[in-house]
């Protein structure tokens, strides 16, 4: 089953040592939407890390290539293609039959064949702040390629994110007309900073110098 989402998110990046204001006011707004969740995603690219380079100099008509699990719940891999267009923020999320990261090997797309580069796991505590649904990601690690290696790197980082919660069930049409004037397509006037740019597979192909030796 495809399943096809808009996604308005902003994102703030702090670290451990300076995440506890952030999260301070969370549980004080918040409330705790689900228990917390380790997620492990592997990400493709092609051989020239042509998504690498279009996430960092573009800033739409980009997209990224993931699969994704959640092993304390399920051990269901989700093949999942996130999209940045002039239209705003789309995700696809599709079910595979993999039992494993490793089954996977290389895959084609839009006639183009991409191969595992990174992989990401991290822990995550999910909240509701009204129609924003607030993520807090920590306990960062990247490895590179499809499975365990001995090359990883351990970040430091803590990554908070608001989007439009999903329970609102807006639509394309809807959100394109309203945008600016429904209160629940509006989740600006509760965040709590500037949002900045932040992807964890950027970030992941810089920390373990993917590029640089040609991984």
């Amino acid at each position: 089953m495809l399943k096809n989402s808009f996604r308005k998110e902003y994102k703030f990046v702090t670290d451990i040592e300076n995440s506890s204001k952030y999260l301070e006011w969370i549980n004080k707004n918040s409330t705790i939407l689900y228990p917390k969740r380790i997620i492990q995603s592997i990400y493709y690219d092609n051989l020239n890390f042509s998504l690498y380079k279009n996430s960092i100099f573009d800033d739409t008509d980009r997209f990224k290539i993931r699969f994704r699990n959640y092993p304390e719940l399920s051990e269901k891999i989700f093949k999942e293609i996130k999209k940045n267009t002039r239209d705003g923020k789309f995700k696809t999320s599709e079910s595979t039959n993999y039992k494993n990261f490793n089954e996977i090997g290389n895959i084609y797309f839009e006639g183009t064949q991409y191969y595992p580069k990174s992989f990401v796991s991290y822990t995550r505590y999910y909240f509701l702040n009204n129609n924003s649904r607030i993520t807090y990601d920590t306990n960062i690690i990247y490895k590179s390629g499809a499975q365990e290696s001995s090359k990883s790197y351990n970040s430091n980082k803590v990554i908070i994110e608001f989007k439009l919660d999903d329970s609102q069930k807006l639509n394309e049409s809807f959100i394109s007309r309203n945008l600016l004037f429904s209160k629940y397509a509006s989740i600006e006037d509760r965040l709590f900073g500037n949002p900045e740019k932040f992807s964890k597979y950027v970030d992941s192909v810089e920390n373990l110098n993917l590029i640089n030796e040609n991984y």
